[in-house]
C-alpha cells in the first residue's frame, strides 16, 4: 500500500488487450475495438498504470496539464486520476468520441459527468475562430477536442 495525500492505494499493473493497427493507422491503436474501419495488424497484452500511481511513483509535485487522445479509454484513465484531479486540478485536453467510447462501455456523458463532479467546466473550439467556447450540450460527440478547466479561472 502507498500513501498519496490522505489516500491509500495499492500499486497494480493490470494487463490489457491492445489492438494494434498497421503503421499508417497507428493513431487508431486502442484498448478496445477500433472505432473506424481500421484493419487490425495484431493484438498484444500491455501493462497499464493509472495516472495517480504514476504521479506517486515519479514523485511529481504537481500536475498542471493532462493531454489525452487515447481512442475511447478516456473514462478509464480519468477514473484512475481522481486523486490528481482533486489535488492539482490540472487543465485537461482530451478527445470525446462516443464511437470509440462505446467500445470501452462508456459514453461522453459519463466523461463529462465525472469531470463536473470534480469542478471542471468544459469548452470546445469555435468553428470559425478556433478559440475556446463553452461546450454545447449534445448526446453524441464524434472525435471532438475539448478543454476541461477546474474552478472559475480561465488559462487564456
Amino acid at each position: 500500500m502507498c500513501e498519496f495525500g490522505t489516500w491509500l492505494f495499492q500499486i497494480v499493473r493490470p494487463k490489457w488487450n491492445s489492438w494494434v493497427a498497421r503503421a499508417q493507422n497507428s493513431g487508431h491503436n486502442t484498448l478496445g475495438a477500433f472505432g473506424y474501419n481500421t484493419p487490425l495488424d495484431y493484438k498484444e497484452k500491455i501493462q497499464a498504470q493509472n495516472l495517480d500511481v504514476l504521479v506517486y511513483v515519479e514523485a511529481l509535485g504537481r500536475v498542471h496539464v493532462v493531454k489525452m487522445d487515447i481512442e475511447g479509454a478516456e473514462l478509464k484513465a480519468l477514473r484512475g486520476a481522481v486523486m490528481t484531479l482533486q489535488r492539482d486540478h490540472p487543465l485537461l485536453l482530451l478527445e470525446l468520441s462516443d464511437r470509440l467510447l462505446q467500445h470501452q462501455n462508456a459514453t461522453s456523458a459519463e466523461v463529462l459527468s465525472l469531470l463536473s463532479q470534480y469542478g471542471y467546466r468544459m469548452y470546445g473550439f469555435e468553428g470559425s475562430t478556433g478559440l475556446p467556447a463553452p461546450l454545447p450540450s449534445r448526446n453524441f460527440f464524434d472525435s471532438e477536442n475539448i478543454i476541461a478547466v477546474a474552478g472559475d479561472s480561465l488559462p487564456w
